[in-house]
């Protein structure tokens, strides 16, 4: 990610987020557990300034934030409809 793309009072939220992911994709992949890292359209946000994530001490992201996670899912979904038997 472009540095300065994280609000310095995020910074924190957003490395225990890198962690927590981690540690999830590590064991969805040992359970081969289908998952979609909605991760980077939240970085894309922050490196547009979108402000996908509200500034507090959860740093929950905002409804921004959520539209472009369900977006990157409904993406993952579309591409893959024939494996997931979407139309």
């Amino acid at each position: 990610m472009e540095n300065g793309a994280i609000p310095p009072k995020l910074e924190g939220v957003w490395r225990a987020e890198e962690r927590l992911n981690s540690e999830m994709i590590s064991y969805f992949q040992q359970e081969k557990i289908e998952w979609v890292d909605t991760r980077l359209a939240l970085e894309k946000g922050l490196e547009e300034n979108r402000g996908v994530f509200k500034i507090d001490v959860d740093g929950h992201p905002t409804e921004e934030g959520y539209r472009r996670m369900v977006s990157a899912i409904v993406e993952y979904m579309k591409a893959n409809s024939e494996k997931n038997e979407i139309k």
